[in-house]
């Protein structure tokens, strides 16, 4: 009983008691521990497993399958590619003269695999573009009406529960004609 009153009170006025040390006799931590597995996989890694890893990732290959072709453990691999600039998604850049040029700029497009092909290099080169060349947007919500107030016919882009051709038209028809006071 008295051990254990000791011990409460130890750990409450946060005294050091050996039971709840964290670190050993050479004052390592236990969160600072690497096993040496780990280290010693990535120091002894071969110049082919190396230049196996950057020809897959530029292939496209996730971490997963190159772990198993290489035959070094997946947390490796990531490891590895974190550090020299090939981690996340593998990029292809493609010539120029495939028609991978930006519409408005004309820059050199980076083209993602597995994913739509990129026409325009920023929102800002694709809004000029789309502006410029008006004549060559689809417009598919085209919608043919006749005003109940003029009857004169309109048309109306992507409302196709409209009534009138204009506001005047409305105020005319909701408050009985012209400017009302």
């Amino acid at each position: 009983m008295e051990f254990m009153q000791a011990y409460f009170l130890s750990f409450f006025f946060r005294k050091k008691v050996p039971l709840l040390s964290f670190r050993n006799q050479e004052g390592i931590s236990i969160n600072d521990y690497v096993p040496p597995s780990l280290i010693s996989e990535v120091k002894n890694m071969t110049e082919a497993q190396r230049n196996a890893i950057t020809e897959y990732r530029g292939r496209g290959c996730g971490y997963k399958k190159i772990s198993q072709l290489v035959g070094i453990s997946e947390n490796t691999i990531k490891s590895y590619c974190r550090r020299n600039g090939l981690a996340g998604t593998a990029l292809h850049v493609k010539d120029a003269d495939e028609g991978t040029v930006c519409k408005c700029c004309g820059t050199t497009l980076i083209q993602t695999p597995g994913r739509k092909a990129r026409k325009f290099c920023s929102d800002r080169c694709r809004n000029r573009w789309w502006n410029a060349h008006l004549d060559l947007v689809k417009r598919k919500a085209n919608y043919e009406f006749v005003c109940p107030v003029c009857g004169k016919p309109f048309t109306a882009y992507g409302n196709a529960h409209r009534k009138y051709c204009s506001h005047e038209c409305y105020i005319e028809d909701r408050f009985g004609g012209g400017r009302h006071a």
